[in-house]
């Protein structure tokens, strides 16, 4: 979206026109009022027009006060579970988000901050999210068109924290894992942001890698993984001024939010026998290194040393992640998984795949399987490295 399609839709006028054609299709509008109705006004009633059913999907809030957004920024913002759980992590008198984007974090922050700064290099989305700001009333609110780094070494006072959410795209939507080829260049502007701010949060890619984060920032006190409906969504850190290192933390937000850190006391022994139930964590747990601390909790085995399964002899409700009821171990042998597979008139399967060489469609495909919701192989290799089939049904809590 433009500054000026922006400026035009922020109008009332702008507001009258798309509650008037809200329910219209967008592409039908631009031609039927083509040469009739300001040009820019119309264009940016179909952008908005084309993001109220995603809007209503993924920012719910946002739909309800029927708020403003650009659909390309929609599509990577923050759910908001995220940035709710976000305020029980950072707290103050001042704020600076300097990558506002469509604002979800912004105003998340803005209910535990009694000022908040809004920093956005692109004008039209500034635009959008002033008009937003308004329609939630959230007047501890100020928005700042520009590049962020020049406004923290124009701006004389020092805020209690930094929010960054550093862009891993560029103009050609080429997506990018390292933090200094991000913008803005947390790695490069490190001594910026700490004059400018007692405590810095930075959100980071899931796929990066955790182990480079104490060797980037050396001062870094707490690494938080979280993941909501199944997926890692973000890799949060903080640099905070008078705080100690603290254990890395695996949140899994959903119905109820599960909170695991790591206790520091090593390995966790291995199933010996064949086990009764099988245990999957969530992806947080695995991506944070969690698995042996998951263990200890729920009085669990591993099913192997590399592998991320865990072993037990009953379901366990609270348990975050996948549980399988165990109803069979074969070693792995093409001709002899076929045979069995046809002896149990196992048609359909779900496939997992884990440390085996061969991928879940080239499995499929040999076997002829189609999908399913209950009935599982698990595809992996056992604690003496054998590669081995686990027939299984999933648990539904």
């Amino acid at each position: 979206m433009t500054h000026d399609e922006a400026l035009a839709i922020c109008t009332p006028e702008g507001d009258r026109f798309l509650r008037d054609h809200l329910c219209e299709s967008p592409d039908r509008l631009l031609l039927a009022l083509h040469g009739k109705v300001d040009p820019i006004l119309l264009r940016a009633t179909a952008e908005q027009i084309r993001c109220r059913g995603k809007l209503q999907a993924k920012q719910p809030r946002y739909a309800e006060v029927g708020a403003l957004v650009e659909l390309s920024v929609l599509e990577q913002s923050t759910p908001q579970e995220v940035a709710d759980y976000r305020t029980s992590l950072m707290c103050g008198k001042s704020l600076c988000d300097c990558t506002g984007g469509l604002g979800v974090d912004t105003l998340a922050l803005a209910t535990v901050f009694e000022k908040v700064t809004f920093c956005e290099i692109d004008e039209a989305r500034a635009i959008l999210f002033g008009h937003n700001a308004q329609l939630f009333e959230r007047t501890n609110i100020e928005v700042h068109h520009g590049d962020s780094m020049v406004f923290l070494k124009n701006h004389s006072e020092k805020f209690d924290w930094l929010f960054i959410d550093p862009a891993r795209r560029n103009g050609s939507g080429k997506r990018f894992i390292s933090l200094e080829e991000c913008l803005p260049d947390v790695i490069g502007e490190a001594k910026l942001l700490r004059e400018k701010a007692s405590n810095i949060a930075i959100k980071i890619s899931p796929a990066f890698d955790i182990s480079m984060i104490y060797k980037q920032f050396e001062d870094c006190s707490r690494i938080v993984v979280i993941s909501l409906d199944g997926e890692v969504r973000e890799i949060m850190i903080t640099v905070e001024s008078g705080v100690n290192v603290q254990p890395i933390r695996a949140v899994i937000l959903g119905n109820q939010t599960t909170i695991v850190e790591d206790d520091g006391e090593g390995s966790l022994a291995i199933c010996a026998n064949q086990p009764a139930w099988l245990f999957e964590p969530d992806p947080a747990i695995i991506k944070a290194g969690l698995i042996d601390s998951l263990g200890r909790k729920f009085n669990l085995t591993r099913w192997s040393r590399n592998g991320i399964f865990l072993c037990g002899s009953e379901p366990i409700m609270e348990f975050p992640g996948r549980q399988f009821e165990v109803n069979t171990i074969l070693p792995w042998q093409r001709k002899e998984i076929g045979k069995y597979l046809k002896k149990e008139a196992i048609t359909s399967a779900a496939i997992i795949r884990r440390d085996f060489p061969l991928k879940p469609e080239e499995i499929r495909a040999q076997y002829k399987l189609s999908e399913s919701d209950s009935r599982f192989l698990i595809f992996t290799a056992d604690s003496r490295d054998s590669r081995v089939v686990i027939d299984c049904k999933k648990w539904y809590q």
